[in-house]
């Protein structure tokens, strides 16, 4: 059975402080011990199973990644990023948000807000608002407002659709 490597980065000068994001070894998800502070660019990778041990297959990063209060193992996640990819190093989908809840327990992102998607060939954009992401399944449901374009210039298309209309005075 092949180990999913994970590592946490964080990629800011200076020291780690500590507790933050120690990760605890697992195969396929990552415990963190948290402290109050947040971490500035917070990176997740997970890498495939052998023989392309040395491919990542997701990226997950963030602006700024904080411990929620009162609840073990969740962060807030500003600037939400994720990237899978294929074993040939291609981006197959990029998901962006800017805000997310992210449990380092069972590997789930969930927010009310926007969410994009966008495949790595640019043929196909998602755009709506309310998601639920589970890592370890490669499953994504968006709830509400969904616009999806299929096209050659799907993100050009996609950006004109979910433009807000200003109201005249």
């Amino acid at each position: 059975m092949g180990t999913i490597y994970q590592t946490i980065r964080r990629l800011t000068t200076g020291a780690l402080p500590p507790g933050l994001l120690a990760l605890a070894a697992g195969v396929g998800h990552a415990q963190f011990a948290q402290s109050p502070g947040p971490s500035h660019n917070f990176s997740m990778v997970e890498y495939f199973d052998a023989p392309f041990d040395q491919q990542i297959m997701t990226r997950m990063t963030s602006a700024e990644a904080r411990p929620v209060a009162g609840s073990a193992g969740v962060l807030d996640i500003r600037q939400f990023k994720l990237e899978s990819f294929s074993t040939n190093g291609r981006t197959e989908m990029v998901i962006t948000a800017p805000q997310c809840l992210f449990s380092t327990v069972d590997n789930t992102a969930n927010s009310a807000g926007p969410i994009r998607v966008e495949s790595g060939d640019g043929q196909l954009s998602l755009a709506g608002d309310g998601f639920f992401w589970r890592q370890n399944e490669k499953y994504l449901s968006i709830s509400n407002r969904v616009v999806t374009v299929i096209s050659s210039n799907a993100p050009t298309l996609l950006n004109a659709q979910t433009q807000p209309t200003k109201k005249k005075p």
